[in-house]
């Protein structure tokens, strides 16, 4: 699919390619600061941030708080399920994505 097309169907959904990319990289952190002991740095690397601060940002933007803070704070059971929970919910709210 070319990129301007893409573009045009989550313009009619009323999100765009940022915003989706944006909150399965949200879901998959969460999942990753629940689940796992990597450090915030290499958790940032793996989900492709330029830089932690640009993580922390992002991530407190969503949250309210630091990953740090909420790894420690808001550690969440079955974290697995409500992520690919998340993610089902971005499919389903883009149709197009699912042949």
């Amino acid at each position: 699919m070319h990129p301007r097309t893409l573009n045009r169907h989550f313009k009619s959904l009323g999100t765009s390619y940022r915003e989706v990319s944006n909150a399965v990289r949200h879901a998959i952190a969460c999942q990753m600061l629940n689940e796992s002991s990597m450090s915030i740095d290499s958790i940032a690397a793996a989900l492709g941030y330029s830089a932690v601060s640009a993580f922390n940002r992002a991530f407190s933007s969503c949250e309210g708080v630091p990953p740090v803070a909420w790894r420690k704070n808001v550690k969440r059971p079955n974290t697995e399920a409500s992520g690919l929970l998340a993610m089902s919910q971005i499919v389903k709210n883009t149709p197009f994505l699912v042949n």
